[in-house]
């Protein structure tokens, strides 16, 4: 697998456990599209990514 990154919806900060590629949460996700893995259903977001989402959210608080 390539480097780790860190999805940051447009539309906002994701929530810790969104969608590993996209961010989205898991009840509104369905079937969605991101550039990196193109259409997609939900998947955990890694460990790295679950701890820097937190952080981003704490720091806009």
């Amino acid at each position: 697998m390539g480097k780790p990154f860190v999805v940051l919806a447009v539309r906002g900060l994701p929530t810790p456990n969104g969608c590993r590629w996209c961010g989205l949460d898991a009840r509104s996700h369905g079937i969605s599209h991101a550039r990196s893995t193109k259409f997609h259903t939900w998947a955990n977001p890694t460990t790295a990514q679950r701890k820097a989402r937190m952080r981003a959210r704490a720091q806009t608080n």
